[in-house]
C-alpha cells in the first residue's frame, strides 16, 4: 500500500511538473506578446477583467562596488560607481 501511494504521489507531481511547465511557457508567450502590443501601441497601463497590467520602463541607476569602496575612502563614491540598466518589463497584478 504505502509503495502505491508514493507511486501515485510521483505520478500525480510528474503530471503537476509538466502542467506547470507548460503554463510558465504560455505565460511567458502572453507576456511577450502583451508587452510588444504596449509598446507598438503606447500604452502604459491597462485594467481588463480585474487584472492590471503596466509597461515598467527600462531604467538606468547607479552601483556601487562595495568591494573597492571598503578597501578605498568612503568619500570616493563617484570614481568607483558606474551605472547599469533594468530591461523594461511589465508588471501584472491580478485582483
Amino acid at each position: 500500500m504505502t509503495n502505491e501511494r508514493i507511486s501515485e504521489l510521483i505520478n500525480d507531481l510528474q503530471m503537476i511538473v509538466r502542467e506547470k511547465n507548460d503554463l510558465e511557457e504560455s505565460e511567458k508567450a502572453i507576456r511577450s506578446e502583451l508587452f510588444d502590443l504596449f509598446g507598438e501601441n503606447q500604452i502604459e497601463k491597462m485594467t481588463a477583467h480585474g487584472a492590471t497590467v503596466s509597461v515598467i520602463p527600462e531604467k538606468i541607476y547607479r552601483k556601487v562596488d562595495s568591494n573597492r569602496l571598503k578597501e578605498e575612502l568612503p568619500d570616493v563614491y563617484e570614481k568607483y560607481s558606474y551605472e547599469a540598466t533594468t530591461a523594461a518589463h511589465l508588471n501584472v497584478r491580478v485582483k
